[in-house]
């Protein structure tokens, strides 16, 4: 069957805007750094871009489910306009704070945006195929956005010129987004836009879907999170160099990008259940093994931690809205997210605290145990 034009257009907006927004946080921590920026200051930098998914995400999610996602990812892509063409033109760090912080309004509003048209227009038994299409975009997108801010920062003659090139990379980059976004503004009569009009649209999942899917969406992430963290360690303490982690960390995005295409076919074939909790059991073997591995075994690992961590984001997904009314889906995918972003920013603390003095070993063994009661909860599901 031939690819509906809008699908093409949501994974281009997805990849352009996830780019966007990493190489614009690692441009705006140089800038804030040229401003005179010490820990703290930089600390409320990385604040300013995660505050509004803790206090948005639901208002946006119920915002796409009545104006349809295709205005929640214009309205997104245009806030993260202003929020780039202010960061060029700021001159304070008081400034530069308030735009990270419009910045973070945007890029929430096209995550929910692009989430909530997808669930409102795709047909059950196509969400995890075109979930996963989605996230393999959003991962591309995280892949090249560092690589447009080392570009622009290396292209020029100092540290301020990079950032003004970099600036003006992703200001040009989120111009084409606007552009694809109003491509699908104009499309979204064909059922974007569901309202909100039945009584039997307040309906939400039962209690016991809703944590359990919220508890291993939020598990992933934040060994995401802490994989990124605590990788630089294990390399120092066995000896590797910073370009053979960075090679390490590359080949688990790489294999998390191609776990997520085709997943619906996959989905289909073994069911929903094994293809989540099987990755979940084998990351948590994988992260178990790193630490006592040399670093060709340390290779393998890794594709399958890229699995691991790959393909629950999808399913979890559709887990979440699969057989809830359309018009109800963007506010639970507005809890999602808010789960996560909590879930992020706490899992993280009370690993590195439980585990401090032990070593990367320690952390990657709390990792394993926090991705097999993710498989438990999902075997069980």
């Amino acid at each position: 069957m031939e690819r509906p034009a809008w699908q093409t257009w949501i994974s281009g907006q997805a990849v352009l805007s996830h780019a966007t927004g990493v190489s614009a946080r690692v441009i705006i921590g140089y800038a804030a750094i040229t401003m005179g920026a010490g820990p703290t200051e930089l600390g409320l930098v990385a604040a300013s871009f995660a505050i509004p998914s803790l206090v948005g995400a639901y208002p946006l999610g119920r915002f796409a489910d009545i104006a349809g996602g295709a205005r929640a990812i214009l309205i997104g892509t245009l806030i993260n306009l202003g929020g780039l063409i202010g960061s060029f033109w700021a001159d304070s760090l008081l400034l530069l704070l308030a735009c990270c912080c419009a910045l973070g309004v945007g890029h929430v509003a096209c995550l929910i945006g692009q989430q909530t048209l997808v669930a409102h227009r795709v047909a059950d038994a196509h969400a995890d195929s075109a979930f996963g299409n989605l996230t393999a975009a959003s991962s591309v997108g995280q892949l090249v956005g560092p690589l447009v801010a080392a570009a622009s920062l290396s292209a020029a003659n100092g540290i301020e010129a990079g950032i003004r090139i970099g600036l003006a990379s992703s200001i040009v980059m989120t111009i084409l987004a606007t552009g694809l976004s109003l491509l699908l503004l104009r499309d979204h009569r064909r059922g974007d836009r569901t309202g909100a009009t039945d009584e039997r649209d307040q309906r939400t999942p039962p209690w016991a879907v809703l944590w359990r899917s919220l508890l291993v969406s939020g598990i992933v992430l934040a060994a995401v999170d802490l994989m990124y963290t605590f990788m630089p360690l294990w390399g120092e303490e066995h000896g590797y160099s910073p370009a053979i982690v960075g090679a390490l960390l590359s080949t688990r995005a790489v294999a998390s990008i191609v776990s997520r295409i085709g997943l619906g076919r996959l989905t289909a074939r073994f069911g929903r259940k094994l293809v989540l909790t099987v990755p979940l059991l084998a990351g948590g073997i994988a992260f178990a093994a790193l630490p006592w591995l040399p670093v060709w075994g340390a290779v393998a690992v890794m594709l399958v931690i890229g699995i691991a961590l790959g393909v629950p984001q999808p399913l979890t997904v559709t887990w979440l809205i699969t057989g809830i009314t359309r018009s109800a889906r963007g506010r639970l995918l507005g809890w999602r997210l808010t789960s996560n972003r909590f879930a992020q920013s706490t899992l993280p603390v009370v690993v590195g605290v439980a585990s401090a003095d032990a070593g990367s070993t320690a952390v990657f063994s709390a990792i394993a145990i926090l991705l097999a009661a993710s498989a438990l909860v999902s075997a069980t599901s």
